[in-house]
């Protein structure tokens, strides 16, 4: 069963997609790596990090949000554009999922920032391989 929204419901869908990208990215910017990450210091980039570990995670799982948003952003591009030309609708499709899949790369780089810092007992496994 294939599912039908008009254009006007999906476009407004879009519309609150892009409040949450904007929402999820001025707080991953400004509400995380703003209080985390300490320009020219490493140390104190740790000791922040070390400190606010939580709010650390909390930003890669807004990030990780953030992207299945811009996903579901780009599905509802191409339903919107493909009426107009089919072609380019899955050329934007195509380059707006190479974008995402970089900044998902680029996002899951957040969680090795942890790795130094951590001294649980899931490190040591790597010493017994």
């Amino acid at each position: 069963m294939v599912v039908s929204f008009p254009p006007r419901a999906l476009a407004r869908i879009g519309g609150a997609l892009y409040l949450i990208i904007i929402v999820l990215g001025l707080f991953g910017e400004l509400g995380v790596r703003g209080r985390v990450v300490v320009s020219g210091d490493a140390v104190a980039t740790a000791v922040n990090l070390g400190a606010m570990e939580s709010l650390w995670r909390i930003g890669i799982a807004a990030e990780i949000l953030l992207l299945l948003s811009a996903t579901a952003l780009t599905v509802i591009f191409y339903v919107l554009l493909r009426p107009v030309s089919r072609t380019l609708a899955l050329a934007a499709i195509c380059f707006n999922l190479v974008s995402i899949a970089i900044e998902a790369v680029s996002g899951l780089r957040l969680i090795e920032a942890l790795f130094p810092l951590a001294n649980g007992r899931y490190l040591a496994a790597a010493r017994y391989r």
